[in-house]
């Protein structure tokens, strides 16, 4: 028995007088109403697609002033997340500024007196409660974890790294915490955190001295205790310092801490310097794996969990640590994962800086484009041959090469994924760009990336840019950008873009001087101005596909957020009746530069697919099954459950919540009927609303359909 819409069964009125329910159904029509104002109860779907005959038009419009979060507020680093449970995504600014979204009409942004501080954040539900809280790397003994109190306390936070209540916290290790990122890295369904550390003194002569970075294992209750040592993180990245002595950096000799090297007059070095970290199955095996982004010219790691959560660095051989053969690897600051060639397994696109005269002189490698060969066993960089922007080495000042951050995400609903890559330090040549992907067109095995950064409305200056001069609402080119996390903040059915950077390249040693650059040095361009304002574009693209988002609740030993699940969506994108694209979907604790996120509903672009074939979770915990689901409408929300667990025999769709979402499907255990007395029951809840739901025995799932 397929899922989707069905006509009422024979003999069965649509109409139930004895379980009629009367609902306010949520506004529906237009950009500003409703089809993606259904809320959320669904389980499930996505899909990949076939590239349409004529392609969208990109468009995106910043719209950050409108949306009432101000044009010029700095930030670095954002993190979506829909922290009040009322389905509209939120997001921090660092860790010290919340904005709420108020949702329809007109989707602005309230900046909330959260209390919150921190340098940065990510979002997580730490004790299974179903809201989201917040870990805040911040350095030193700074870090905090703020709990979300829940609806009853009104959705505000408490500090939480004071386990024992003695006043002190107990979750700081002393180290330059600088990047996080979430997983159930021992599939016990609580959520665990791996902090990254960043050097702690960098001077003109002496730069680099990091420490080992910190794994905190959730043993429930709000307690963490430090596993680094015990599953095998202190020994993967300590070996790769000096052999695993350590090294007194500023004069030589080797160390375990900083005291080993007063005589050389600098500080101990014991680990690589972290800037960004990603929670990624990137061997397809079911468990959460890590990959570090190591700046400083400090190789990256690619942490293997073997299942249990003990872990060993594979970078090397899977040659993803880096173009290290000529003893130099990269500055890595960011990087983000995804299935870019649909093929079934996860590619990376790691951002990094190579300054004009190391990559000249000593080496120093630009971003990767690694695509993954054999389900992850190896890893090729094909950069190169994606058409991206090209680089080519010389001793030019205007020729450094600075990316921090870089993100996936469907823009166009065509069914591939996108990415913009963010370009972060002052060169007037180089800016933020948003790469299409249009599909392997010359047959070389790698994906074609094209520059739809100008939208060729007279937006964008044309070549040579012009200085100091801004550029327009629907110019995606941003300079001094970091970071780039989407959502779909208006739930249209498109993703939209949060970032940072200024739409004006300040250059104040040509005139005409702007004047920003009033007490500046002309001829130290570190003196320039760069702002880094918090910027977020809106997707008005034209002509896109059909759609599908999927938010997942974990239950049942499952973490509830369910971080770490992976969706695979089959989508038949030819019409011959056969599901032969795939799309893989992780749900991130956290990407990027420096701990960033993407909002949690999984979004998959379909393209001309009115439904996805086949939608397959795989939760996140030990033993937990793949839950599987045929025929799944698109365009609309889904909230898959990892268990029948709440939908009982003789339950009532009424205390479900499951009245605006249009697809809810749940699995079932139970060998008894779930549904009381039929294969399939229909609730009126409006005129022009009707509840439908169905038991597929078959594939022992229950399917909560929402018609109108």
């Amino acid at each position: 028995m397929p899922v989707g819409y069905r006509a009422p069964l024979a003999g069965r009125s649509r109409e139930a007088p004895d379980r009629r329910i009367r609902r306010r159904t949520g506004p529906r029509g237009g950009r500003e109403g409703g089809a993606m104002r259904q809320r959320l109860a669904v389980l499930a779907a996505a899909a990949l697609l076939a590239v349409p005959a004529v392609r969208a038009q990109v468009l995106f419009r910043d719209v950050t002033a409108d949306a009432g979060i101000g044009a010029q507020t700095p930030g670095r680093t954002m993190a979506w997340g829909d922290y009040n449970n009322d389905g509209y995504p939120d997001f921090l600014v660092g860790c010290s500024k919340l904005y709420k979204n108020l949702g329809p009409p007109d989707f602005r942004f309230e900046l909330v007196p959260a209390g919150l501080s921190g340098a940065h954040g990510v979002w997580a539900d730490i004790d299974n409660d179903g809201d989201l809280d917040i870990y805040c790397p911040s350095g030193g003994d700074n870090d905090h974890l703020w709990i979300n109190q829940g609806p009853a306390a009104g959705y505000t936070f408490v500090e939480g790294t004071d386990f024992d209540g003695d006043g002190t916290a107990d979750m700081v290790d002393g180290k330059q915490s600088i990047a996080i990122t979430w997983g159930d890295f021992d599939a016990d369904g609580l959520v665990d955190v791996y902090v990254g550390s960043y050097e702690r003194h960098c001077t003109s002569s002496v730069c680099g001295d990091c420490q080992i970075n910190t794994m905190w294992h959730n043993l429930g209750s709000g307690r963490f205790e430090d596993v680094t040592v015990n599953w095998g993180l202190d020994a993967a990245e300590r070996g790769l310092v000096n052999g695993g002595a350590g090294q007194c950096l500023g004069g030589g000799g080797t160390c375990t801490d900083d005291s080993d090297c007063a005589p050389f007059g600098g500080w101990c070095k014991s680990g690589l310097c972290a800037r960004g970290l990603n929670t990624v199955d990137y061997d397809n095996d079911g468990d959460a794996d890590i990959f570090v982004s190591d700046y400083r010219l400090d190789e990256n790691m690619l942490l293997e969990n073997d299942g249990s959560g003990h872990f060993s660095n594979v970078a090397r051989t899977a040659g993803i640590d880096g173009h290290c053969g000529d003893g130099v690897c990269g500055h890595t600051l960011g990087a983000d994962w995804g299935d870019m060639d649909n093929d079934g397994d996860l590619d990376c696109y790691a951002a990094n800086l190579a300054h004009w005269w190391g990559s000249f002189a000593d080496g120093h490698d630009i971003s990767y484009l690694w695509r993954s060969e054999n389900a992850g066993v190896s890893f090729i960089d094909v950069r190169d041959q994606s058409g991206m922007r090209p680089f080519t080495p010389a001793f030019d000042p205007e020729n450094d090469w600075e990316e921090a951050s870089a993100g996936w995400a469907d823009i166009d609903n065509d069914g591939d994924l996108d990415i913009y890559v963010t370009d972060f330090y002052p060169f007037r040549k180089h800016w933020s760009q948003l790469y299409r992907n249009d599909g392997d067109g010359d047959g070389n095995g790698v994906p074609d990336f094209v520059d739809v950064s100008d939208p060729g409305n007279g937006d964008c200056p044309a070549e040579p840019d012009p200085i100091n001069v801004s550029v327009g609402p629907t110019c995606l080119k941003r300079w001094y950008s970091w970071t780039a996390v989407w959502a779909d903040y208006d739930r249209d059915g498109d993703l939209d873009l949060l970032t940072s950077g200024s739409p004006i390249f300040y250059q104040c040693d040509t005139p005409p001087v702007p004047p920003e650059c009033d007490g500046k040095d002309p001829a130290n361009r570190d003196t320039w101005p760069q702002p880094s304002y918090i910027v977020l574009f809106r997707n008005e693209t034209e002509g896109a596909g059909h759609w599908l988002e999927v938010r997942l609740v974990g239950q049942s030993g499952v973490n509830r957020a369910a971080l770490g699940a992976r969706l695979t969506a089959h989508v038949d994108l030819d019409g011959d009746g056969t599901a032969e694209t795939r799309m893989l979907r992780e749900v991130s604790g956290g990407e990027g530069y420096q701990s960033s996120q993407d909002w949690m509903v999984q979004h998959f672009g379909l393209g001309p697919a009115d439904r996805v074939s086949r939608l397959e979770v795989r939760w996140p915990a030990a033993g937990a099954p793949v839950s599987s689901f045929s025929d799944v409408p698109a365009d609309g929300l889904a909230v898959v459950y990892s268990d029948g667990a709440d939908l009982l025999r003789g339950t009532d769709p009424a205390a479900l919540g499951v009245y605006e979402p249009q697809v809810a499907l749940y699995p079932h255990r139970d060998p008894e009927p779930v549904l009381d007395d039929a294969r399939a029951l229909f609730y009126r809840v409006a005129d022009d609303v009707t509840i439908d739901v169905t038991r597929d025995d078959a594939a022992r799932t229950v399917v909560i359909a929402i018609r109108h």
